[in-house]
């Protein structure tokens, strides 16, 4: 897609009017509509894109330990929460496996940890 160098993590809107793609090494949110062909910097500050809220009006990303979220008018900055003192793994969100937004627009973060943790077992058996 022209334009689009240098830009991951892209995910359409709901209402499929728009494209959300954030720039490597956190640079910035962009936002594409898909009528007129055009791109636009939604925000400076910007993440792996988590998803959109159903209604269009957010889109939530990781940025910095911490979920925040920027207005599609206006590229204002929310945070929604932060993540500071949670051990990470690796992967999305430094949580393995996936994280996401749920039908009613939560936040969740699924973090499989049976690798990274030890645990002990003991089985007395008859």
């Amino acid at each position: 897609m022209p334009g689009s160098e240098g830009l991951y993590w892209a995910h359409w809107s709901p209402d499929g009017r728009y494209i959300a793609a954030s720039a490597q090494s956190q640079g910035g949110l962009s936002l594409f509509e898909v009528a007129p062909q055009k791109w636009t910097t939604l925000s400076r500050v910007g993440g792996e894109i988590l998803g959109w809220l159903r209604n269009n009006r957010y889109i939530y990303f990781d940025h910095n330990n911490a979920i925040e979220r920027v207005t599609v008018s206006g590229g204002n900055l929310d945070p929604v929460v932060s993540l500071k003192g949670i051990q990470r793994g690796t992967g999305i969100l430094g949580f393995q496996s996936w994280a996401g937004l749920t039908p009613d627009d939560s936040v969740l973060l699924l973090r499989e940890a049976s690798h990274q943790e030890i645990y002990s077992l003991t089985l007395d058996l008859p």
